[in-house]
């Protein structure tokens, strides 16, 4: 049985255990550059850390540990890059897998979007998508081309998050996010639907509804949508998309949530519990990709 080390810059290392397979691979450790979270101390020149718990150490002391394989469970290329070339200067001879590899070739998240899709459209099921918290609309894009016929509509500020979010955000010390994060530039801005829809294959089913979420739903009470995407990481947008989407998803209808396992935006996971108090436990499918993402389905 080889033994592993994940390494990471936050909570995700944590979450990263559950993809191990126990059976090959066993956890010996993890290594984050929080120093906050480590447990290791010396001891008379012993490295030691609490009994039944795993070490959790600097980047410094994998080396000690001796490991088979480091898995390195980040998000982000410049945190990838950045950890690989601390390896590479502790002469760590060892394995390395780097779950932003991976998943960059193998997206769990848009896998689940163009099976979903295809059984939709084979089953003849009618409705139309949102895409909540688009962005700059890598999903959107995969959204449109697997469903040519489909409205598809597009929600953002394009201009960041709203201070209106953000006071909601501090006030439950749900994230560090800001006023203006994920914001896109000037020069997209300035010709944001050419920007859209460029590379959407079927332009003429996308519509951009610009501005501050749930404000933009104005015009659309008697849409019905079989697809949802919500991936804005922020409790607010988050609470009121499931209360406004699920009565009007179709039955068999889904939602996706992105950051519901996100230690850093635990507001998308507090709106989904509250939702669940006033109305009743989801039926919650758990993608287990990076970004934490789940599915709820309406019976």
């Amino acid at each position: 049985m080889k033994t592993v080390i994940i390494a990471g810059t936050d909570s995700k290392i944590f979450a990263a255990a559950d993809y191990i397979n126990p059976d090959i691979f066993r956890i010996i450790g993890y290594s984050t550059t929080d120093k906050k979270a480590w447990n290791v101390h010396y001891n008379r020149g012993e490295l030691k850390w609490e009994e039944d718990i795993q070490p959790i150490m600097p980047m410094e002391e994998i080396a000690r540990f001796a490991p088979d394989m480091i898995v390195i469970a980040v998000n982000k290329k410049n945190d990838d890059e950045n950890l690989k070339s601390m390896l590479n200067k502790l002469y760590y001879k060892g394995e390395v897998v780097s779950l932003k590899d991976v998943f960059d070739i193998f997206s769990i998240k848009m896998a689940a979007i163009r099976k979903c899709s295809l059984h939709f459209n084979d089953l003849g099921i009618e409705g139309a998508i949102a895409d909540i918290g688009c962005g700059r609309c890598d999903v959107a894009r995969q959204i449109n081309a697997a469903n040519p016929e489909r409205k598809l509509y597009l929600f953002d500020t394009f201009t960041g998050y709203d201070e209106r979010d953000i006071a909601k955000e501090k006030e439950g010390h749900y994230s560090d996010c800001e006023v203006g994060d994920g914001a896109l530039s000037e020069q997209e801005l300035g010709k944001l639907d050419e920007f859209i829809l460029h590379s959407m294959p079927y332009k003429e089913k996308v519509k951009i509804k610009k501005g501050w979420f749930p404000e933009t739903l104005a015009d659309m009470k008697n849409e019905k949508y079989v697809f949802v995407n919500v991936e804005t990481g922020l409790y607010a947008p988050t609470y009121n998309a499931i209360k406004y989407y699920i009565p009007r998803l179709v039955r068999g209808g889904i939602i996706m949530i992105s950051n519901y396992e996100d230690a850093n935006k635990t507001g998308v996971s507090a709106a989904i519990r509250d939702i669940e108090k006033e109305w009743c436990p989801f039926l919650i499918t758990p993608l287990c990709d990076l970004d934490g993402t789940i599915m709820i389905t309406r019976p």
